[in-house]
């Protein structure tokens, strides 16, 4: 997908991910978006349904991709054991 607003444009293309949480209905992807000058955006974003509420996690930066997925996993199963 692309956006053009003034003389910006971004330029996003989606990954799906497996294997983030231990959630059986846990959908992942990352987001990375490139902006027209060059700069660069890696974005995990993890998210479930548990016991009809709707969760999301995001995670970027660290010390790698590995490591975004690893929080953004983390995250998400840590707020699924919280809905009773």
């Amino acid at each position: 997908m692309s956006i053009t607003a003034g003389a910006v444009q971004l330029s996003t293309d989606l990954t799906l991910l497996e294997r983030v949480s231990v959630l059986p209905t846990a959908v992942a992807f990352r987001t990375d978006t490139t902006i027209s000058d060059g700069r660069q955006q890696s974005t995990i974003t993890v998210q479930a349904v548990q016991r009809g509420v709707l969760l999301s996690a995001v995670a970027s930066g660290g010390k790698s991709e590995q490591d975004a997925i690893a929080r953004a996993g983390a995250l998400l199963d840590s707020a699924a054991e919280l809905i009773k």
